[in-house]
């Protein structure tokens, strides 16, 4: 494992319920069984608790030597008690819940309106052998509890909270129908209420947006097995017994691809290949850090990948399309996942011949006996979207050919010295430093100052910076009469209850005193299930996913209660500390969301505050679209914010 980690930690919990006596399962503890048989493999220094209720077992409670063991509230809430005293700062912690889900009607300010309060089922314990909820907040106060205390945890749900969706006749669905007789037998159970995302501590972020139980996002990792208005099921794989699919598929990648050297998102962009590829119609979702890697290890994750997915007709098929900014003629490099070489004799070169709403159809431009297949990722060559924001380089610039090559091996248009068509001018200034005027000739002030004439690369790397930037900004869907654009209304509404649409300049005031100052809300007025995604673009040029999640699911309006076709979430605005030690008394911000009519994901998109290490590695991942039958339609709305002392 290396001498970096010979003094870290590992704690792993692991949970799996068979023995449910409404609506027993199968693959629970298989599930759970696996993934310990992983760690062991994988080092035999973690600490491993494991509790399970197998299938032959029923509802009756174990011999008094093995009640530790057994999934019941108790004992799990006091596993995650020892972990918080034990662990050290930089300790790992790995959490694999495999059983029933259930949801309940909104209990605070900052629940979820639309998919109401989540939680685990777990067995009471008591001489009734009943079970007992494992509230969202609840187990929200305990990972906060571990990322104060600086412990690096990653949490894999595999159950589902889809109410709506709930059938009592099928056996493989992981869900448990909510039943307020159970809540109310523990009333003492305050967490629910206690825990407010408003108290979480996130010095980097100008603007903030938590779902609704998720703490501290930057501590820890979340993948569960689907949205709110999906099932979780459990099948059998390859003719073996039944198991959860998102725990199969796990660890199949993490077997497959060296998984502890893996991020997050790259093991989930794996997961959910594997999840199209068998045609399952549930897709799973990630929360919170993304670069953190498999049971907390570093991981040299950057958003510079893109999935590629092998159809059976021999297509391939990149997951990222329009939406995305993937234009026709764009090319890339496709590796194999987990890749140590990227040279050229283990790439294969392909470009992109027909760029469509969520995805892209890609043409080799050279045949070999390398054949890409699922799993596989895209590296950017040539984007042809940034050539939208020309260049133009001074005369007086000494380096102008060195510029030249620099500014066009990253896909930017250099214009001659006298057009004045132009979205970035670069000059010199008095002291003989780089200074950047934009289209109307006005000096654009960045956080960072600008180098001298000897460094070409990193004025090449901010030029860059601010074209992708430039690109998502302008990102937009302009299709008259779209049906999805009329499906859904969007709006801002400040506290006064003034609502805005998009496109409007909104003006608020920063208020420590408050726990938001503006809620974002997204009504679905159709038949359709709609994806919702959230980003800030902010005053150092950066682009961040606010919901720290893949997406939110705005439900279609014919679904049963009590799923509700609204997504409301409250955002906070404040003017960055550093604009503020040099006197700034506003910023500016704008608050774009996308709708798709299919899951995706917009990491390709993402940006680093200018000027950061970070934000020369971050260029394209996601996760993409299932059936290319399906309809791939979205749509990008932007909402100005001015936030003012």
């Amino acid at each position: 494992m290396g001498d970096s980690r010979s003094i870290v930690a590992h704690h792993a919990i692991l949970i799996g319920i068979n023995s449910y006596k409404d609506k027993p399962l199968e693959g629970c503890v298989q599930d759970i069984q696996e993934i310990k048989r992983y760690l062991e493999n994988k080092s035999n220094s973690t600490r491993i608790e494991m509790f399970t209720a197998p299938s032959s077992n029923g509802l009756e409670l174990p011999s008094q030597e093995d009640r530790t063991t057994w999934p019941t509230y108790e004992n799990v809430t006091n596993a995650f008690g020892r972990v918080i005293r034990m662990g050290r700062r930089g300790d790992c912690v790995y959490i694999h819940y495999s059983g029933h889900g259930t949801r309940g009607t909104p209990s605070s300010e900052f629940s979820n309106r639309s998919t109401g309060d989540l939680a685990l089922v777990l067995f009471s314990g008591g001489k009734d052998s009943g079970i007992r909820y494992l509230w969202g907040s609840r187990l929200a106060f305990s990972i906060k509890a571990m990322v104060d205390k600086g412990l690096v945890v990653t949490l894999v749900l595999d159950c589902c909270f889809s109410a709506t969706v709930y059938r009592r006749d099928d056996p493989n669905v992981r869900f448990h129908q909510f039943d307020p007789k159970i809540d109310s037998m523990y009333p003492l159970e305050s967490f629910r209420r206690e825990v407010d995302p408003g108290d979480s501590d996130q010095p980097d972020r100008d603007t903030s947006m938590l779902p609704n139980w998720l703490i501290n996002p930057d501590g820890y990792a979340i993948v569960v097995a689907c949205g709110p208005h999906e099932i979780a099921i459990e099948r059998r794989f390859n003719g073996g017994p039944k198991r959860g699919a998102l725990s199969y598929f796990l660890l199949m990648t993490l077997e497959n691809h060296d998984g502890p050297e893996l991020a997050h998102k790259d093991i989930y962009d794996q997961v959910c290949a594997l999840f199209r590829e068998n045609q399952l119609r549930h897709h799973p979702i990630l929360y919170g850090n993304k670069s953190q890697g498999f049971f907390g290890y570093a991981s040299p994750w950057s958003n510079s990948t893109i999935p590629i997915l092998a159809r059976g007709d021999g297509r391939l098929e990149l997951q990222a399309g329009l939406a995305h900014g993937i234009s026709d003629g764009d090319q890339f490099a496709l590796w194999p996942l987990g890749s140590v070489r990227r040279d050229a004799g283990s790439s294969v070169i392909a470009k992109v011949v027909c760029a469509r709403g969520l995805v892209s159809d890609l043409e080799r431009l050279e045949l070999n006996s390398i054949g890409p297949q699922t799993g596989w990722i895209a590296t950017a060559l040539i984007r042809l979207s940034l050539r939208q924001f020309p260049i133009r380089l001074d005369s007086s610039l000494r380096d102008r050919s060195e510029l030249l090559r620099g500014l066009q091996d990253r896909s930017l248009e250099v214009r001659s010295a006298t057009d004045s068509n132009c979205s970035f001018h670069l000059t010199l200034n008095d002291s003989g430093k780089y200074e950047i005027l934009d289209e109307y000739k006005k000096i654009i002030d960045l956080p960072i100052p600008l180098p001298s004439q000897t460094e070409c690369d990193r004025v090449c790397d901010i030029l860059e910076h601010l074209a992708r930037y430039n690109v998502v900004r302008e990102l937009t869907n302009n299709v008259e009469g779209d049906p999805l654009r009329e499906s859904f209304k969007a709006q801002i509404i400040n506290r006064t209850w003034k609502h805005f649409d998009p496109g409007i300049l909104i003006e608020t005031k920063q208020d420590e005193t408050l726990k938001f100052n503006l809620e974002l809300e997204v009504e679905n007025k159709g038949t359709n299930d709609l994806y919702v995604y959230v980003y800030n673009l902010g005053p150092y040029k950066q682009i961040q996913n606010i919901l720290r999640g893949t997406y939110e699911v705005v439900t279609a309006v014919n679904r049963s209660a009590p799923l509700k076709p609204v997504f409301r979430k409250k955002v906070k605005t404040t003017i960055p500390p550093g604009m503020l030690e040099k006197g700034y008394r506003h910023c500016e911000d704008i608050i774009k969301i996308f709708v798709t009519s299919q899951p995706t994901s917009f990491d390709i998109l993402e940006l680093s505050k200018i000027g950061s290490e970070s934000s020369k590695k971050k260029l394209t991942s996601r996760a993409g679209n299932g059936d290319t039958s399906c309809s791939s339609d979205w749509c990008a709305l932007n909402f100005y914010i001015r936030t003012s002392l």
